[in-house]
């Protein structure tokens, strides 16, 4: 297999009402919270294939169900992979370092910055050219992105998920480790309703509901 220099990989999910973006559903409702994610997915992967990557990864949180989400997918060039079912910092360390394997630079990034755009990953590359980790931080003390020149897999442990704490304890352990790191500049992720405030267009033509 011919090893690569650059592997994006992304994390994401097959959209499915009441499995995407839940936090959104008390406010807009599951069809509108599912359409939601369908358009930072579609901007997702838009950024993911202009980069410059020589591989995109689609790591979906289970294996397809619909044929044709995962046919979509693959004709566009993309290899399709399952996240092992451990959390979230051990699913994203097993990816890196398989993506390692096939390549000298992985940049792993979520689905839900709409914001995030081709340049933006390609720094993210640049970066890893002198710097052993590089981090894409979020607005609400988490990060849309990691990437990492060489495997490091103890560096998610003990890593409080899904709390404003998440980008700091991970700074911790990247000082713990003696590894050198970058920080892109701050990006805003869609997590509750009010992140929407700032990006209208993703809920144009949508109708709202309670369910």
């Amino acid at each position: 297999m011919r090893r690569h220099q650059r592997c994006l990989q992304v994390f994401a999910r097959e959209p499915h009402e009441g499995r995407v973006k839940t936090r959104l559903i008390p406010v807009i409702g599951a069809v509108a919270a599912t359409a939601v994610y369908r358009r930072l997915l579609a901007r997702t992967l838009q950024a993911a294939k202009q980069a410059d990557a020589d591989r995109v990864e689609i790591w979906l949180d289970r294996e397809p169900e619909s044929p044709t989400f995962a046919i979509a997918l693959t004709e566009r060039g993309f290899s399709l992979h399952v996240q092992p079912p451990l959390d979230l910092g051990r699913r994203m360390s097993s990816a890196i370092g398989d993506g390692l394997g096939r390549a000298d630079r992985v940049v792993l990034i979520g689905s839900d910055c709409p914001s995030l755009t081709p340049g933006y990953l390609d720094r993210a590359f640049t970066a890893l050219e002198r710097h052993d980790v590089v981090i894409g931080p979020t607005h609400d003390g988490g990060y849309i992105l990691v990437g990492m020149c060489h495997a490091e897999p103890t560096l998610f442990d003990g890593i409080r998920w899904s709390t404003p704490q998440v980008l700091a304890q991970t700074r911790d352990r990247l000082r713990r480790l003696a590894l050198d790191w970058a920080e892109l500049p701050t990006q805003r992720d869609i997590d509750q309703a009010t992140d929407l405030d700032l990006f209208p267009e993703l809920l144009d033509g949508l109708v709202r509901g309670s369910d």
